[in-house]
């Protein structure tokens, strides 16, 4: 009989603490937080350059790119501090477009090679609670680009 009990009040004992794991005290629903878009970075150039202390606060990193020279263009984006490094461009000639990436926070410098004029424009767009919208989605555009889901 006492095994019995023991075994019953084991079990209830079992069931609570399991309960316990699964019930939410709290009030409020859990939302992402949605940022607003940072200032845009601009950096304008002839040559090769390194570009020193990139702001970066992790997440989606986009650059716009225009190069007027006719040789290899190239941008490369990296952190020692995130022991990260990533080649957002490497393109030949005159060009210009688009990239985006997902990056860490963390100090960042840009490494460009260039033969000719450049200009960048980076920047880390965070959408708008507007913007968000949920999946399945359709989408257009000329590549290449990128959009806020």
């Amino acid at each position: 009989m006492k095994r019995r009990n023991l075994l019953q009040m084991s079990g209830l004992s079992l069931s609570l603490a399991i309960a316990g794991c699964f019930r939410d005290d709290s009030d409020e629903s859990e939302q992402r937080e949605v940022f607003e878009d940072p200032n845009p970075q601009l950096f304008d150039g002839e040559g090769p350059t390194i570009i020193e202390e990139v702001r970066n606060e992790g997440g989606f990193f986009a650059v716009e790119y225009e190069h007027d020279g006719d040789s290899d263009f190239t941008v490369e984006l990296r952190s020692e501090e995130a022991s990260h490094s990533l080649v957002l461009v490497d393109r030949e000639g005159a060009v210009e477009g688009r990239w985006a990436e997902g990056t860490y926070d963390a100090e960042y410098v840009i490494e460009v090679t260039a033969t000719g004029d450049w200009h960048l424009r980076v920047e880390q767009p965070r959408p708008s609670q507007e913007d968000v919208f949920s999946l399945p989605a359709s989408l257009s555009g000329e590549w290449p680009d990128y959009a806020s889901i």
